[in-house]
């Protein structure tokens, strides 16, 4: 289903305001600020649109870089 031009038009104004990084947000309908399509293959760091090939970083909401994955815990004695 392709959108209308206007909602394109829309998203295309938005993409060339100063300071707005488009990302991808998982969980939600997300839309390519390029075509308009809604399909995206979906990688670890990026996604990809299937239509026209644009890459959008993926959003991790809360998550850093500098933030502990894991704890260690120490052995019992």
């Amino acid at each position: 289903m392709k959108l209308s031009s206007s909602a394109t038009k829309s998203a295309f104004q938005r993409i060339t305001l100063p300071g707005y990084v488009p990302l991808y947000q998982s969980g939600t309908v997300n839309v390519c600020p390029c075509c308009g399509q809604r399909q995206w293959f979906i990688g670890r760091t990026m996604a990809e649109c299937a239509f026209c090939d644009t890459a959008l970083p993926i959003s991790h909401g809360t998550d850093s870089g500098h933030a502990r994955r894991f704890t260690v815990f120490p052995q019992a004695a």
